[in-house]
């Protein structure tokens, strides 16, 4: 499986994202930041595919 993703522009922060396996056995996978679009677009594909598959936000990184 394909996933698209765009690098921000210039001057656009986004929060740093994680890809997780949502069953057992887990699976965690740090990504680049990705715009919120991008982050609901992947989510909505993993779905529609049935695939045990989530992308997060590491909220925990996000800089104030």
């Amino acid at each position: 499986m394909l996933v698209k993703f765009s690098i921000p522009r210039r001057g656009s922060m986004y929060a740093p994202a994680r890809m997780i396996r949502t069953t057992s056995p887990g699976f965690d996978f740090k990504m680049a930041s990705i715009s919120d679009a991008e982050l609901a677009e992947a989510n909505r594909n993993f779905a529609e595919q049935e695939l045990p598959y989530a992308v997060v936000r590491d909220i925990g990184e996000v800089a104030a």
